[in-house]
């Protein structure tokens, strides 16, 4: 068993510096290239370019974990689906936020619970030091930070009304996405409520 990566922490969803991204991708199919044209340019118009290199370098992380078609697909998605796909490309690099998921979240789904609370994220953390003793020496303040950016991700994609309320929202897919998204691994699909 890896280590979990625990760097999503560094940028939300973004979708639309994704779509961004895709579209410099569709000009140069090259993550590489992608990169540097990025930070060249500061696509993300962020004041410090460190800031700016690091989250382009975890978002294009995040969409090479993509196909080809759907990262050249995301540009032309509705907003929600955009932000699921991207929220796809988020599960695929973080194995924590798909265990999450599958774990806690999923069957809350199942169950049709009202709200995702605080102390469930914090509980399944606390249970996966375990098989994951590096998760042991995450200080407090980071392992709120890790809650509190997940849940946003969450409130983007649609699945919660907001972050703060962990309010859980019914799940749709458009058959648009759900097509798109058709050959991808059933563990991530399950994760979607696809």
């Amino acid at each position: 068993m890896g280590f979990y990566r625990l760097s999503f922490t560094a940028a939300n969803l973004m979708t639309i510096e994704c779509n961004s991204l895709a579209l410099q991708y569709s000009i140069t199919p090259d993550w590489s290239i992608v990169s540097k044209e990025a930070i060249a340019k500061n696509l993300l118009a962020k004041a410090r370019s460190s800031s700016a290199t690091r989250q382009i370098r975890e978002l294009i992380s995040r969409l090479s974990n993509l196909t080809p078609e759907l990262v050249l697909a995301l540009p032309s998605l509705r907003p929600l689906s955009a932000a699921r796909l991207c929220f796809l490309a988020t599960i695929k690099t973080y194995e924590i936020i798909t265990d999450f998921l599958l774990e806690v979240f999923c069957p809350k789904w199942i169950e049709r619970a009202d709200i995702l609370r605080p102390a469930e994220f914090f509980d399944f953390f606390a249970s996966k030091t375990i098989t994951h003793p590096e998760l042991g020496s995450i200080s407090e303040k980071t392992l709120k930070k890790l809650r509190q950016v997940l849940f946003f991700m969450l409130e983007q994609a649609g699945f919660l009304e907001t972050a703060r309320s962990g309010k859980i929202l019914p799940v749709y897919n458009d058959a648009e996405f759900t097509d798109l998204i058709k050959f991808e691994n059933e563990r991530y699909k399950r994760c979607l409520g696809v």
